[in-house]
């Protein structure tokens, strides 16, 4: 657009008195493409028309420097503050390190505290057991010991004879002797006694018996228990050993111990040897529950 053709008159619009005349450039296609020295001219032209002032130059020096400085002043810094950070997590993981050491090292040591405690907890059960069947062994032991001691000291109750002679249309008396050969009394000793006779004794019979007043029979002591049948005509039969004549009977007593005791007898009446003999039945001792 400011390549204007001249007017009529061969003026430029474009120019003014003042300005010198410019020459006016023309294209020459055709020539430039085979001339070399046209487009070296072309280029200075060029590169002179682009070049800055000569007074950038300092002032473009003088920036790139001090841009050059800080950019290494804050790299340094960068590198300062990198590398510290770098020391502060090389410590950091050197104690993580070292508490993960101590936590395994506490971790054995834990382990092998709850094994000695497993140990132990072992050795006590078996001691316990041990101590289980002590104390078993002894309570047994004890109460061998009071149970003997009992035996050795109570009272124990028992007739050794029974006299009273069976004659002919008289009427049968019979003295049964108790006697205490125990260590300690018997108290509250009381005696349920009957005759009976026949083939086999009924013991049963004994239970409906009134028994006597209850007695204290010491150590060594000995009473009589006395009995007698009124029917006269039996005595005969019993000489005759027709039928059996028998005396039975139960004592009952506590000992110092506090603990019932009793003792039954049964004697049947020999007619050739003519004394009462212990009956095979019926003659026993024992506690109540």
């Amino acid at each position: 657009m400011n390549k204007l053709a001249a007017d009529e008159n061969g003026n430029d619009p474009n120019k003014t008195e003042d300005s010198e005349p410019q020459p006016v450039p023309v294209d020459h296609p055709e020539d430039d493409k085979g001339d070399p020295s046209c487009d070296e001219k072309n280029t200075g032209e060029n590169k002179q028309k682009v070049s800055a002032p000569t007074w950038l130059s300092p002032v473009s020096a003088a920036i790139t420097a001090v841009c050059t400085i800080a950019i290494v002043i804050i790299t340094l810094f960068y590198t300062f503050y990198a590398r510290k950070q770098v020391i502060q997590m090389e410590r950091a993981v050197v104690a993580a390190i070292n508490q993960t050491y101590k936590m395994q090292e506490a971790v054995g040591i834990a382990a092998d505290q709850t094994e000695q405690m497993k140990l132990a907890v072992a050795a006590t059960a078996d001691q316990t057991e041990e101590m289980k069947k002590a104390v078993i062994v002894a309570t047994e032991q004890t109460k061998q010991v009071k149970d003997q001691f009992r035996l050795e000291q109570r009272a124990w109750i028992g007739s050794n004879i029974v006299r009273g002679p069976v004659e002919a249309e008289k009427q049968i008396k019979a003295s049964v002797e108790i006697v205490n050969t125990g260590r300690t009394p018997a108290k509250n000793l009381k005696v349920a006694a009957r005759f009976d006779f026949g083939g086999v004794p009924d013991f049963t019979k004994v239970d409906g018996v009134k028994r006597t007043s209850s007695v204290v029979v010491f150590p060594q002591q000995k009473i009589f228990l006395n009995r007698a049948l009124a029917d006269i005509d039996v005595a005969q039969k019993v000489i005759a050993g027709e039928v059996t004549l028998y005396i039975l009977g139960k004592v009952t007593y506590d000992d110092v111990f506090n603990r019932r005791q009793w003792f039954t007898f049964c004697y049947f009446y020999d007619p050739t040897t003519k004394k009462y003999k212990a009956y095979e039945k019926h003659n026993d001792t024992g506690t109540d529950p």
